[in-house]
């Protein structure tokens, strides 16, 4: 359960920053000119959003392939010796 509300933290925080950029509004001059005062937030919600849903779906795939997860070390650890080896073997020659 813990897993799923560091996963909702971000997605909270995300919808928040567009509620106050939303809340703050932009000021248009007399010349015409639009003054946006917090257009960071925009982007910065955008993060936060999608670093929560790919958090999200990390913890999900993580839980679906639990099993899985010690023959992925293992299938990394055996590529990264044959690279190893093979580095060792170029420069012996």
């Amino acid at each position: 359960m813990k897993k799923y509300l560091l996963a909702t933290i971000p997605m909270m925080i995300g919808v928040l920053c567009l509620f106050i950029k939303g809340i703050i509004g932009d000021e248009v001059l007399a010349n015409g000119v639009i003054v946006e005062k917090n257009f960071f937030l925009i982007p910065l919600s955008y993060l936060f959003f999608f670093s929560g849903i790919l958090t999200l779906i990390f913890f999900s795939m993580l839980k679906k392939q639990n099993n899985a997860k010690n023959r992925l070390f293992i299938e990394a650890c055996f590529f990264v010796k044959t690279m190893f080896d093979r580095a060792c073997h170029c420069n012996n020659e």
